[in-house]
């Protein structure tokens, strides 16, 4: 993957800081791939590798991203959500007035995805 930019943002898996903080953020004056720029945020951290669950993002990679959120939101403006209907529930005086055939139960199973 050669995704070039020249300004990176990186959080670090073992960060203690809050999830949205970027750790830091390192800029070249030349285009570079990601692959070298885990290595300068190595040589920068002082660490043999990068922590689990780390994370290195281009700049260009997150205002697509932005876009993408904000074309989101836009297209939902104006949509309201629809209210759920209550449906009264059938009572039965007894367990054994319940109608249960073989056909009642794949309905149930059919209605709750289960079938």
């Amino acid at each position: 993957m050669s995704n070039e930019s020249s300004r990176w943002y990186y959080r670090l898996g073992n960060s203690e800081c809050n999830e949205f903080l970027w750790t830091g953020a390192i800029s070249s004056a030349t285009k570079v791939t990601k692959a070298e720029i885990k290595r300068a945020i190595c040589k920068q951290e002082g660490l043999k590798r990068l922590p689990a669950q780390s994370v290195v993002v281009s700049q260009t990679q997150m205002s697509t991203a932005k876009q993408g959120i904000a074309a989101a939101r836009d297209a939902m403006n104006g949509v309201t959500r629809s209210t759920p209907i209550a449906v009264k529930p059938k009572v039965f005086e007894n367990v054994g007035d319940a109608p249960i055939t073989v056909e009642d139960v794949r309905d149930m199973l059919k209605k709750f995805g289960l079938a």
